[in-house]
Formats: C-alpha cells, sequence, structure tokens
C-alpha cells in the first residue's frame, strides 16, 4: 500500500471511533412556567447576595485606609444592599410557598430551603440592623473596630445558604444551581 493509501485508510477508521470531542451534549429540557417562575426568583436572590458580598468586600478593603466618611457610606451601602435581600427574601418565599415544588417532597426538601431561607432572611435583616447604626458619626470608631467582623459574619450566613439553596434548586428544575457567575449576561437561562 502507498503511503497516501494508508494515511486515508487511517483517517477513515479514526472518524468512524467516536471521541469525546465528537460527543454531542443534549440541552436541557426547558423548564415548564412554575420552574421558570422558581429559576427566575432564586437568581435574582442570588445576584442581590453578590452585591451584599461586594460591598463586604469593599468595606474590608478600605477599613484600614480610608477616612470615617467613606467607612460611613460603605456601612449605609452595606445596611441598603442586606435590606434589599430582605425584601427579595420574601418575594422568594411566597414563589416557593406558591409553587408547591418539588412535587412530591418525600425528603423535605422544601421545608428544609424554607428554613435555611428564614435563616438568611434573619441574618440579613441583622445586617441592615447593625450597618444603619455603625453608619452614625457618633459610631465610627466602633465601625472601624468591629464593622469587618460583622461583615464576614454576613459572608459566611451567605455561605451557609448556598448547600441548600443548591440542592433546592436541583430538585425543583433538574438543573444545576450556578451560585457564582461572573459578568453580565451570565445568569444561565434556558426556559
Amino acid at each position: 500500500m502507498k503511503y497516501p493509501q494508508l494515511i486515508a485508510l487511517a483517517a477513515m477508521v479514526a472518524s468512524a471511533v467516536p471521541v469525546r470531542a465528537q460527543i454531542v451534549v443534549q440541552p436541557d429540557p426547558p423548564l415548564d412556567s412554575t420552574q421558570a417562575v422558581i429559576h427566575d426568583a432564586l437568581y435574582l436572590l442570588r445576584d442581590s447576595l453578590q452585591f451584599v458580598e461586594a460591598a463586604s468586600s469593599r468595606f474590608a478593603r478600605d477599613r484600614d485606609m480610608s477616612s470615617d466618611a467613606v467607612l460611613r457610606s460603605r456601612a449605609l451601602t452595606m445596611a441598603d444592599r442586606c435590606e434589599s435581600v430582605v425584601r427579595i427574601t420574601d418575594e422568594v418565599k411566597a414563589v416557593v410557598g406558591r409553587s408547591a415544588r418539588p412535587d412530591p417532597d418525600p425528603k423535605g426538601d422544601r421545608p428544609r430551603y424554607l428554613g435555611a431561607l428564614e435563616n438568611l432572611r434573619s441574618r440579613m435583616q441583622e445586617c441592615s440592623t447593625e450597618f444603619t447604626h455603625l453608619a452614625k458619626p457618633e459610631a465610627a470608631q466602633e465601625l472601624r473596630d468591629y464593622g469587618i467582623g460583622k461583615g464576614h459574619r454576613v459572608d459566611e450566613s451567605i455561605r451557609a445558604y448556598d448547600p441548600e439553596i443548591s440542592r433546592y434548586f436541583f430538585v425543583t428544575t433538574g438543573r444545576r444551581y450556578e451560585p457564582y457567575m461572573r459578568g453580565a449576561g451570565a445568569t444561565p437561562t434556558g426556559h
């Protein structure tokens, strides 16, 4: 056999054997209307929690080198963002309650998620109250001394919420929850 014919035969044999790069991944089936509403509500909450984490990080970054006025501004931003999460958790709780998903719920995923959501709401309410207080001029030293610890507790409460939202999201929509997406428009849609 000639060399070019051997190469042609090898190419034909190689193309007949499927390789990983040739496997076609089927897209997820579309979400029904209830799943789409749950999906959108949970990702709205996720996005709001990311704003809280960003505010906490900015506060931690600026604490040692910023004026009291800047720190008060950061504290007010933190309080506003936490209050926003409180409002959104109320909306999410209503959506989840109306949806009655998953159905059936033999493992109690919905009540467990609602409990985690209530814990998150409670911590965000405390965050809003604490940082509103710390933003007052007379609390400047307390803000500088203890604000970062309060911000870390908020971050920890978000981390504690993540496993429950991931589980609930999966059993409700059949899709993996993406807790951190970077960039505008990165929220997975698929409905």
